[in-house]
């Protein structure tokens, strides 16, 4: 740095490049003062994460863990990830893009429910079996997923339109099982629960629904 002056420093991207342009990357400054150091600044590294596995396929379009298992959706593989930094191809999904989802029912059902591509699949947690859901009443084209109350939630993609799955079993649809939103006009983008209720996000508004029971099941939220 008493070499040449001015050579370690910060990021200063001015309006005008031919007074100061410099950019720092991966270093950040640290400074000596105030001891005594040998120069008054230095470039320290970034500290990073070793990764702790490496899918062969990529990139990771979805991450999932519960109950000491961990899985991913990496490409068109769906993985699981072991404790001793490896990871197990169980099987392929389709692929779009866009990310994929996992969720679970637990051990009421020992089932994941992943969507990818369009497509929907199921994943016996006991078998470690990944089977693609050949229901006709299942959504087609169906953008993502989420577990609410026992039942599996899928969303239908270009609509305001949902369906749920059987009682803790994904791999049964039925054409009544259906919920369109009357309260806005605009397609659910994605869904999700908070607190057991049914949050509807869209690209103008968003609402809020709730597991009503009976032959409805799911309706809006009053509050």
């Amino acid at each position: 740095m008493s070499v040449y002056p001015g050579f370690i420093g910060p990021t200063n991207n001015l309006a005008s490049p031919s007074v100061d342009s410099e950019e720092t990357r991966n270093w950040f400054l640290e400074l000596s003062a105030p001891g005594t150091g040998k120069a008054p600044a230095w470039l320290a590294p970034v500290p990073g994460l070793e990764p702790f596995v490496v899918l062969n396929d990529g990139p990771v379009r979805a991450l999932f863990s519960q109950d000491g298992r961990c899985f991913a959706v990496g490409a068109t593989g769906f993985y699981e990830i072991n404790s001793t930094h490896t990871a197990s191809l169980l099987g392929t999904v389709a692929l779009d893009g866009r990310p994929a989802t996992i969720c679970s029912n637990g051990s009421a059902g020992h089932q994941l429910f992943i969507t990818s591509g369009g497509f929907g699949y199921t994943f016996d947690l006991i078998t470690n079996l990944l089977t693609p859901i050949t229901d006709p009443n299942f959504p087609n084209p169906c953008t993502m997923g989420c577990f609410i109350d026992g039942y599996f939630l899928a969303l239908q993609g270009q609509s305001n339109t949902f369906f749920w799955s059987s009682l803790e079993d994904g791999t049964t649809w039925s054409g009544l099982d259906v919920a369109q939103l009357s309260q806005s006009s605009d397609y659910i983008l994605s869904m999700f629960p908070v607190y057991g209720q049914l949050w509807l996000l869209g690209s103008k508004t968003g609402v809020v629904w709730a597991d009503i029971g009976g032959s409805r099941n799911f309706a809006p939220n009053p509050g």
